[in-house]
């Protein structure tokens, strides 16, 4: 009788001081994680749980993805579930794009979003920089995007209208380079169907 006594509380502290399982950790991570603000990744999901189950629907949570997770976020003091947020959002991230990338259209949706979010933020930068020209230099870039569009359409290729751009004289090192962008970019959307690139410059005012 004592021999199983002894047996049963040997038994007990070597279940309760064995190290987790892997799998535990992740439940443990997404416990504190569900915990966390959300809003914080800039993510549309609601929790980490709604992040997952995305994720799984890539099959994205493989035992390298779990080893990952664990040996960079487990054990941390105070920001578990904060570092489990953000490494489920980026792979969550990575396997979207890696789908993306084998369909031609969401191709052409990502690679048009882009050109118009870098041909904003260079008009943006342009009419931060020239406050007392801004009316100049918007007459300038909307005369270039259009040219651009239009180049495009007429055979040019990028890599002659970023030339193009990079040999106009008059121009500073910093506005070249910010018109060479909103060329390429404009280019860009006029080859994926929008012909008129200015009509995707927001105002800033």
């Amino acid at each position: 009788m004592k021999i199983a006594c002894y047996v049963s509380v040997l038994c007990f502290f070597i279940s309760a001081c064995s190290a987790p399982t892997i799998q535990q950790k992740r439940d443990s991570l997404l416990e504190n994680a569900s915990m966390n603000p959300y809003s914080s990744t800039g993510s549309q999901d609601k929790s980490i749980y709604d992040t997952r189950a995305k994720l799984l629907q890539y099959g994205g949570e493989t035992p390298k993805f779990l080893k990952k997770l664990t040996d960079k976020c487990y054990g941390l003091p105070y920001e578990s579930g904060q570092c489990a947020i953000n490494v489920y959002s980026d792979e969550l991230k990575t396997k979207q794009d890696e789908a993306c990338d084998k369909e031609s259209s969401c191709v052409v949706e990502k690679e048009t979003k882009s050109a118009i979010d870098n041909l904003n933020q260079q008009y943006y930068f342009v009419m931060a920089r020239n406050q007392y020209d801004q009316a100049e230099f918007d007459l300038n870039i909307r005369a270039l995007c259009k040219a651009a569009g239009i180049g495009q359409r007429g055979g040019i290729s990028l890599m002659q209208v970023e030339y193009d751009v990079n040999q106009e004289p008059g121009l500073s090192p910093e506005v070249r380079g910010q018109f060479r962008e909103i060329a390429m970019s404009c280019w860009t959307l006029s080859k994926n169907g929008i012909a008129d690139g200015t009509t995707k410059i927001k105002n800033i005012y």
